[in-house]
């Protein structure tokens, strides 16, 4: 939070830490911040298709140009999945773990 400018957002997309954590509500009061909640899970099938045709409107020709990058943590060959997987689970990565065949 200490990281996010004035009026800003905080999105929680996943929790791979633990479903449990502490927040500064009074650093989040200062900022005047937004807390903001994301779950695929209670989403209907329709919600997700419309979620996926914005994406693909939105985004896909910056990505297709190379304009917008994901950021790429580490790359595993699709036989080690298992160690893929503890390296996510030991929560220290940053950016996409891939497997690649």
């Amino acid at each position: 939070m200490q990281a996010a400018a004035l009026k800003g957002r905080i999105v929680s997309v996943g929790r791979l830490g633990g479903l449990v954590g502490q927040i500064d509500l009074d650093l989040l009061a200062l900022k005047r911040l937004k807390l903001i909640g994301v779950t695929h899970r209670t989403r209907t099938i329709e919600e997700k298709a419309a979620l996926n045709r914005a994406f693909l409107a939105d985004l896909w020709p910056a990505l297709e140009a190379g304009g917008i990058r994901p950021v790429v943590d580490k790359v595993y060959p699709l036989a080690a999945a298992l160690e893929a997987q503890e390296h996510m689970r030991g929560n220290a990565h940053l950016g996409k773990i891939v497997l690649t065949t």
